[in-house]
């Protein structure tokens, strides 16, 4: 049946109402660096383009290379997903780990980098000592499956894995008591979230804010669409299996599964994201560590 247009109005009213409040919670992980954003713009136009890094994104990715703690971080995590890099005898230089990863994974990469670098300095030392491993878990087993899966690929595996999570983490800073009593009535109720909730709480959905800090950091519409939608998914429809939201909540999926059980998702999905034996093998074995 459809709404009238006083329904719709008022809906369209409240639903701007959210994304304005949660721009104010996205804003507690501060300003993004001018220099940041520009090179994560600049390697989705590379990925468009020809899906090499340009001149300009090598240029900027050896001046961001720079910073040991970067540097570190950025090592680390091709370490986790390229492991191909490091079976040879040759020493890496800056330049062989700048143009390790295509664009498009290499802007998710570094995006999740920065939020979780911001994430640290944001909470309290004891609520970052219980949500780090969650985060560091997930984004390991995402990455993973993104890996391993050619139609996820690194990128949306790593975003599907913690961009949720990340979008909570402003909950907490702003209302630490508020998110201990909404954790509790999660546990309660087996649910990882509760977006009717958070919204009659705060006023809009850590979705939402997560889509704020994707947009910020400078990820393209196309990726920010397709992870928001993906994280509000309630049923995969095999219509919309060959789009990167599908493969967001597939990653999902497999992300929760693998940490309760260590085995596949009994949830039916397309054959689209189906692993060959040797690679779900991998999978696990990557996955028990």
């Amino acid at each position: 049946m459809p709404h009238n247009k006083k329904t719709v109005q008022k809906e369209s009213r409240d639903l701007a109402a959210e994304w304005e409040i949660s721009r104010k919670y996205s804003g507690l992980y501060g300003s993004i660096p001018s220099s940041f954003g520009s090179l994560i713009r600049g390697l989705h136009i590379d990925q468009a383009k020809n899906q090499e890094l340009s001149f300009a994104s090598k240029w900027q990715m050896n001046r961001l290379l720079r910073s040991d703690s970067m540097k570190a971080a950025y090592y680390f995590a091709l370490r986790t997903y390229r492991k191909d890099m490091f079976a040879g005898t040759k020493p890496l230089t800056i330049a062989n780990l700048a143009v390790a990863l295509k664009p498009q994974d290499l802007a998710a990469l570094l995006a999740v980098l920065y939020l979780f670098r911001r994430a640290r300095h944001m909470l309290d030392p004891n609520e970052w000592k219980f949500t780090a491993p969650l985060i560091h878990t997930r984004a390991d087993l995402g990455g993973q499956i993104g890996v391993m899966m050619e139609n996820v690929g690194l990128g949306f595996g790593l975003l599907a894995g913690v961009m949720r999570y990340l979008g909570m983490l402003a909950f907490i800073v702003h209302d630490k008591s508020g998110f201990g009593e909404y954790r509790r009535k999660l546990k309660i109720s087996n649910k990882a979230y509760d977006l009717r909730a958070e919204r009659e709480r705060w006023g809009c959905s850590h979705v939402q804010i997560c889509s704020n800090l994707m947009v910020s950091i400078g990820l393209c519409s196309d990726t920010v669409e397709s992870v928001r939608r993906g994280f509000e998914m309630k049923e995969l429809n095999v219509n919309s299996a060959r789009t990167k939201s599908y493969a967001v909540r597939v990653t999902e999926l497999w992300i929760d599964s693998l940490i309760l059980n260590l085995s596949p998702p009994k949830a039916p999905s397309s054959g689209f994201y189906d692993l060959s034996q040797e690679d779900l093998s991998n999978l696990l074995e990557e996955a028990k560590k």
